[in-house]
């Protein structure tokens, strides 16, 4: 024992490092292809010119390697034709579900492309489940509003779309594209891209809340819609669906300062004669500017105003409260909607006062998810809560 170690007595055998490593005979227009981690053969002929060593002739077997490891899809070829009709081929897709409903509970919208005028039209859904009835409804206008057929109909393959059996009794011809392919649909898809980025513009311009998704939308494909492009040799989708120049004079800057006149019905002696408000845009069917008021924090529809395009509300820093864009709308509770049937009920009994229903179901759809947000105590929780009785009172 030496240092706290035992010595052995028996020679310590020496170990060689030494050591030979057997190679495979492999194939030499192979081996380099694998050394190199499966360099493609255009790399390794550059290869060759900086290593003499290097074989790069081509292999007549596939490399199952390089499949598996880097196989990629095929390219997708722009498309070239055109439908020679309009309503000869529309191109369909279901658009959500967005985290931030709207002010009426919309988180979807179906969106409808003529192939070969571009035409689009816009559907807000609260549940995916209606995309079928708005399918039937819109081929039904196509045949009353422009006396022609649809002929056939392009999507993804979302089981909204799977009507086969009302496709086949109206001779219409259902196009999907192949699973997890959006390309295939592409030009809704890129329709899809242009209207959002005009809806983000014009919802950042006026720095209005999420919950304005649904107008900006509108506005946004309205005014698409009017806009001349390349594809169709500087002429507008308006113009080819409907053979003529549309009407710009209309448009206005989306969540810029309106003041809407009040009715006469509803306005006492001294009384306010107009309401401040915010402009969000038209509403179809109606000669009038659709405005959210600022005070009652409801939607109305009015077509006399006075407006002021450089003004806009939600930019200043005292602007109004607004319902919190980071949460989701809740349901009406049920005492809610108790109230709004009784106020239908009246509506229906008493025909002179017909002129208050929308006035009242707009208050009910608007400020009873608001109030839902508010603590019980809150000062704008019981000014709306008086609005909205006394409202009803009258």
């Amino acid at each position: 024992m030496r240092a706290g170690l035992y010595i052995l007595s028996s020679p310590i055998t020496q170990f060689s490092y030494n050591c030979n490593i057997n190679t495979i005979p492999s194939n030499k227009c192979n081996v380099w292809h694998n050394r190199l981690g499966h360099l493609f053969h255009d790399k390794l002929v550059q290869m060759n010119k900086l290593y003499s060593s290097i074989d790069c002739t081509t292999s007549c077997n596939p490399c199952d390697t390089c499949h598996f490891a880097k196989q990629k899809r095929l390219p997708f070829p722009d498309s070239i034709t055109i439908s020679s009709q309009c309503f000869d081929l529309l191109h369909m897709d279901i658009w959500g579900p967005y985290a931030h409903p709207s002010l009426l509970g919309h988180k979807y919208f179906l969106t409808i492309v003529d192939d070969k005028s571009r035409y689009t039209w816009i559907i807000f859904l609260k549940l995916k489940s209606e995309v079928s009835n708005h399918i039937k409804h819109f081929i039904s206008m196509v045949e009353t509003q422009f006396s022609d057929k649809v002929k056939g109909i392009r999507s993804d393959n979302d089981p909204e779309f799977a009507l086969q059996n009302f496709y086949g009794s109206q001779g219409i011809l259902h196009q999907t594209s192949y699973v997890e392919t959006p390309q295939q649909n592409e030009v809704v898809e890129r329709k899809h891209q242009h209207l959002l980025a005009v809806a983000k513009a014009l919802l950042f311009h006026a720095n209005l809340p999420n919950f304005f998704w649904t107008q900006a939308v509108s506005l946004g494909v309205h005014i698409i819609n009017k806009l001349s492009t390349k594809f169709l040799n500087q002429k507008s989708p308006h113009e080819v669906l409907f053979n003529c120049t549309p009407s710009i004079n209309t448009l206005r800057v989306f969540g810029c300062l309106w003041y809407a006149s009040t009715l006469k019905a509803n306005r006492k002696k001294f009384d306010a004669r107009a309401r401040k408000c915010v402009y969000l845009g038209v509403r179809a069917g109606v000669k009038g500017h659709l405005l959210f008021d600022l005070k009652t924090r409801e939607l109305i529809v009015s077509r006399d105003v006075i407006f002021y395009e450089n003004i806009f509300p939600y930019l200043n820093s005292h602007s109004p409260p607004s319902v919190d864009s980071t949460q989701p709308i809740k349901p009406v509770p049920s005492s809610s909607y108790m109230i709004f049937c009784l106020i239908c009920f009246i509506h229906q009994t008493l025909p002179h006062l017909r002129y208050q229903y929308q006035t009242l179901h707009l208050i009910h759809t608007i400020n009873q998810p608001y109030l839902n947000h508010l603590p019980a105590d809150h000062k704008n929780r019981n000014n709306l809560l008086h609005t909205l009785k006394t409202t009803i009172v009258l």
